[in-house]
């Protein structure tokens, strides 16, 4: 027990029982009474009758009449607890606690305002962004010895323990955003509390930039316009190859030309959304850098890749001589690569086994596929090569048909035993099993050795 649960002082010199289950205290500052039925703490101070507030460490005794003597540094004090009876102690309830200011600097005003009537009224503190600071003043109504007093305060969330101080008064800047508790507390010298707490909520809002809706909206926009850009250049296009086919019927000798235009119009489709989703990517890296919480920027990294891998595929087409299929097995090799680089703490010494031959995808298959192999590739980086010393993956896809069967296989520890791939509840798994849908196959999963994926799906 400490001034904290009521004691007038910690020094404590010398301690008697009486038979009431009472503790008799003599300390730097008063006699305490201590109940121990209810923890109940009475101060005695000079007002009350004893000679000194200051006790003497080695200065007590008790009689066998149960008479105690304190002695201080001014003479001796002696009292029998007989004459304190058990019920009815001493009223030593604590004064008021009032707030008597409250300034607030308003950062578009560039000047303080007196807001006391306000924070009155509602308990509110608002500290916009430009707000410098805010000054709040109180008083504990005890109006004698008042030099003893002692203010405690604290912020939830913010500090872990009371702040301790003589004066009525709390000056707080450059807060972190969000919405908290201002908890204010006064304790007399004898150890009574405040009849009363000040509680404030204090929020702290956060820059147009920051907040999460903003930065949605401007993505939001980004990729609206992307895809207005994107239809307006298919408009075009199919604008043109009206234009073209009449061309066509009447000079067929200008077909050549015709299908260069075409070719550079597609490419050109592809070379801009390539563009705009790298924008988009290089947003969310912003974003991410700018973040303290780990599982958020986590989250941000899975959909920067995602975005990139798509960005990718379009990368492919604009750079070939066929701009609407894909050769999957190069495409492969490169976001392997382009991961490896992302996750280069995981994977310095992976390796990649690609055993696909060359196989054309159109943009539709080739999209889908891409963001399956960014999953499983992203997968095996972060998990699955714990403790492996020649960590590889595997790739190959075989046909049949109009029907594909893509085995991608990683050497590393597998998925954890209480995870049902089909069902899994992970994004990541998720997404490889609505992909495959999507490609109107199915993907399955085992383990032998490694962990083998397989897709089937139709091209």
């Amino acid at each position: 027990y400490t001034r904290m649960d009521g004691l007038s002082n910690d020094n404590i010199m010398a301690v008697y029982e009486d038979k009431y289950n009472r503790l008799w205290l003599s300390s730097d500052y008063g006699i305490m009474q201590f109940n121990k039925n209810n923890n109940n703490v009475v101060t005695y101070l000079t007002d009350d009758g004893i000679t000194y507030n200051e006790f003497n460490r080695i200065s007590h005794y008790q009689d066998a009449s149960g008479n105690i003597y304190f002695g201080s540094l001014n003479g001796i004090t002696s009292f029998n607890p007989d004459d304190f009876p058990a019920s009815g102690e001493q009223d030593k309830s604590g004064a008021s606690l009032a707030l008597t200011s409250f300034m607030q600097f308003n950062g578009d005003l560039n000047k303080l305002e007196d807001k006391t009537a306000d924070l009155v009224k509602t308990n509110k503190i608002v500290m916009n962004p430009d707000d410098r600071f805010v000054n709040i003043e109180f008083v504990l109504l005890n109006y004698t010895n008042t030099k003893y007093n002692n203010y405690y305060w604290k912020i939830d969330g913010i500090d872990t323990g009371w702040n301790i101080q003589k004066e009525g008064s709390i000056r707080l800047s450059r807060l972190p955003y969000g919405s908290r508790l201002l908890r204010i507390r006064a304790q007399e010298g004898n150890g009574s509390w405040s009849k009363n707490d000040l509680i404030y909520t204090i929020e702290v809002i956060k820059p147009l930039y920051l907040q999460t809706w903003f930065i949605i909206s401007m993505i939001a926009l980004l990729i609206s316009g992307s895809f207005g850009i994107y239809k307006w250049r298919v408009s075009v296009l199919e604008r043109e190859n009206t234009r073209l086919d009449t061309i066509i019927r009447e000079k067929t000798n200008d077909l050549t030309v015709s299908l260069g235009q075409k070719e550079i119009l597609l490419k050109e489709i592809h070379h801009r959304v390539k563009n705009n989703l790298q924008v988009i990517s290089s947003l969310l890296r912003l974003q991410s850098g700018s973040l303290d919480d780990p599982a958020t920027k986590n989250i941000l990294q899975e959909c920067q890749n995602r975005v990139l891998t798509i960005a990718l595929i379009h990368q492919k087409l604009y750079q070939n001589e066929e701009v609407s299929d894909v050769e999957i097995g190069l495409f492969s090799q490169e976001l392997f690569l382009q991961l490896k680089m992302v996750f280069h703490t995981y994977s310095q010494n992976v390796t990649l086994k690609n055993q696909v031959n060359k196989i054309l995808f159109n943009i539709d298959v080739a999209v889908p596929l891409a963001l399956i192999l960014n999953e499983l590739i992203t997968n095996s980086f972060k998990y699955a090569f714990t403790d492996v010393a020649t960590p590889y993956v595997q790739l190959s896809i075989e046909q049949t048909g109009t029907s594909y069967t893509m085995v991608y296989f990683d050497n590393g520890n597998g998925l954890p035993p209480h995870i049902n791939f089909e069902n899994s509840k992970t994004l990541g798994l998720k997404l490889i099993n609505r992909l495959s849908k999507q490609l109107k196959g199915k993907a399955t999963y085992h383990y032998d050795g490694g962990s083998y994926f397989t897709i089937n799906f139709k091209a």
